[in-house]
């Protein structure tokens, strides 16, 4: 039987719906963990936010659009979300977009919509890592450094943040230091930024406990991504700084029914957005081709190398001129 494209496709479909559905009933259950994607590298000389508070940039979006490539209805390479979660940053200085979303939720909106290829989820954004999320208060040894370092921003943005940190309740007791500012870092280099990730975590644990949740996606923030991972039950010692350049990776967090960290894997996961996944590799999927036919970089064939069926190629006329012609593929 000879199947036409329609009939495969088809097929192909009914399999990954298949497939989609017999996740449901994993007896292993799944937290992913990514950050959010690429963001503006606003110009602070033109009163633009810098790159530290801006929202999605055009990379940051098409990567927000491959994850319904990767996580959608397909189930595959990863499985289908049940329930996603994005930081809340509750920061009156980080950018949100005109549906009020912090790049976090930027990241999972297209995979969350109802669109064509969308899971048809409402993100929660109730969680996060800043005090005022889930109650806590701020050392106060934390609130002037936090301010400096976001005072790159131009007027009149630039003492915003300042003038909001000195504004929050504050506890010389706390352990809250958020983004780990004001910390002797070589003392204490995973444990007083926790702040509000242990609260977010529980959240999590609580949900993915519910029925007909074994996979939860979380888009969070690079820095806090270390102490959420650490609330989540991974070991503090396995747990590395989230680089600056990496937006591709995914960690992998497994449970069993009782919702016991069963394994993890924070090294060799990768959304495969980048062509080689992270480290940033020279050539990258989403900027299109890069060699050949549409390439977007200038590229040099040799004839030996690329001959092609269908290009004009010169031969020699009766004067010793070169002339062209069509050499037309059968």
């Amino acid at each position: 039987v000879r199947l036409t494209a329609v009939d495969q496709c088809t097929m192909m479909a009914t399999v990954f719906a298949v497939l989609g559905f017999a996740s449901r009933f994993q007896t292993e259950k799944l937290i992913y963990i990514i950050r959010h994607g690429e963001k503006v590298d606003g110009d602070s000389d033109e009163g633009q936010l810098d790159v530290w508070n801006q929202c999605l940039s055009q990379k940051g979006w098409t990567r927000a659009y491959n994850l319904k490539s990767i996580m959608g209805l397909a189930g595959t390479p990863f499985r289908t979300p049940d329930y996603i979660f994005s930081a809340n940053y509750a920061e009156p200085l980080e950018c949100r977009d005109k549906n009020g979303f912090y790049r976090t939720q930027q990241t999972v909106s297209a995979l969350a919509d109802s669109a064509p290829g969308g899971l048809s989820l409402v993100v929660d954004n109730t969680t996060g890592f800043m005090p005022s999320i889930c109650g806590l208060k701020w050392n106060p040894l934390a609130k002037k450094p936090y301010g400096e370092l976001r005072m790159s921003q131009p007027e009149p943005f630039k003492n915003l943040s300042l003038d909001w940190a000195k504004a929050q309740p504050e506890d010389p007791s706390s352990t809250c230091y958020p983004y780990d500012e004001g910390l002797n870092k070589t003392n204490d280099p995973l444990g007083s930024g926790m702040c509000c990730n242990e609260a977010a975590a529980g959240k999590m644990l609580a949900k993915l406990a519910e029925p007909g949740i074994d996979t939860i996606l979380v888009a969070w923030e690079s820095h806090n991504i270390q102490h959420l991972t650490a609330a989540l039950g991974v070991p503090k010692a396995a747990i590395t700084h989230w680089d600056g350049h990496n937006f591709d990776s995914v960690y992998v967090l497994k449970y069993d029914t009782s919702i016991s960290l069963s394994s993890y894997d924070l090294t060799s996961v990768y959304q495969g957005f980048d062509t080689l996944g992270y480290p940033p590799a020279p050539v990258q999927h989403y900027l299109g081709p890069n060699t050949r036919c549409g390439a977007i970089y200038p590229t040099n064939y040799s004839a030996d190398e690329f001959p092609l069926p269908n290009v004009i190629s010169p031969t020699v006329g009766d004067d010793g001129k070169p002339e062209y012609t069509l050499n037309r593929a059968m």
